[in-house]
């Protein structure tokens, strides 16, 4: 998620016993191209990296590197982000950012790095990921599937596009900028509508937890990530998708499946039966040769 926010590279680095470091993990984003071809997951970090990788893992915060990269028409930033557990350094995560992607950017694209810059701050200061973190749902939504940033109080400062057309699906007519989420998504239930318990704290943005909103006929898949500073909660990212189409296909399957269960059921339930009579038959015969036929035929009707 703070690859796609950020629109850059992100790369787990951690120290060997020798003091030498390695790429662990690699992330590539899926709102802008890669600047990473080559998988570099087991691979040390270039030498010229190391003295950079020493200065970030003592670093109190975000390092920002003081060198920048060219690369053909790539001018690249390296910002690295400590990651800590019990005031004690594990390893890295290097954000690799391309300027040339920030030039000409419009309010989604700024809007989008920003919320992506608190994020990976949030690494530095133990806050990400969650620790009390609820995300279990099926169908996660994407930053490219939409999303809205909120104030501390549920107030909406930015919904991008697709955000707003999920809740259009939804029957929103007003607009949502200025507006409380919560009081939205309230005003959008009927009577019948399903609740889940976890959508009040999705609405609010106040728990990194999954839920999903009901209404007019549309589903839409719903995700808060509380964003914070040093002093606590400043608001939130929520994140959402339009699962409509996926969940009618869910229940065509559960439909067939059930269809198909019934036709195995009758389906043996008619060849106990056969298997009844053949074994009624050969029981009542006197012929040998009739005896072991209904016999042979009885076991193919088991099997």
């Amino acid at each position: 998620m703070i690859s796609d926010l950020s629109f850059a590279d992100l790369l787990l680095i951690l120290q060997k016993g020798d003091g030498s470091y390695v790429f662990a993990e690699q992330c590539r984003p899926s709102t802008v191209v890669s600047m990473r071809i080559d998988d570099v997951v087991g691979q040390e970090v270039d030498p010229w990296m190391v003295e950079e990788c020493n200065k970030a893992m003592k670093h109190h915060g975000v390092y920002k590197s003081e060198n920048m990269i060219t690369d053909g028409d790539m001018n690249i930033c390296n910002t690295y982000a400590p990651i800590r557990h019990n005031g004690k350094t594990l390893g890295l995560v290097l954000r690799e950012t391309n300027l040339e992607n920030r030039e000409a950017n419009g309010r989604y694209e700024w809007e989008s790095i920003s919320v992506g810059r608190q994020l990976f701050s949030m690494i530095a200061r133990e806050q990400f990921p969650y620790t009390d973190a609820v995300m279990n749902q099926r169908h996660n939504a994407r930053v490219s599937d939409g999303f809205m940033l909120l104030t501390k109080d549920g107030e909406i400062t930015y919904a991008s596009p697709n955000a707003i057309s999920c809740f259009r699906r939804l029957g929103m007519i007003d607009t949502m900028p200025g507006k409380n989420l919560g009081e939205i998504g309230t005003a959008l239930l009927h009577e019948n509508d399903p609740v889940p318990e976890t959508l009040p704290l999705v609405l609010m943005g106040k728990a990194a937890v999954d839920s999903e909103l009901n209404a007019n006929h549309s589903i839409v898949s719903i995700r808060s990530m509380p964003l914070m500073d040093e002093q606590g909660r400043t608001g939130a990212i929520v994140l959402c998708r339009d699962i409509t189409e996926l969940r009618r296909r869910e229940v065509e399957l559960q439909t067939k499946d059930a269809t198909i269960s019934e036709i195995h059921h009758r389906v043996k339930n008619n060849l106990q039966a056969v298997s009844a009579l053949l074994r009624l038959q050969a029981r009542k015969t006197k012929s040998e040769e009739v005896k072991k036929s209904c016999m042979r035929r009885n076991v193919a009707c088991r099997r």
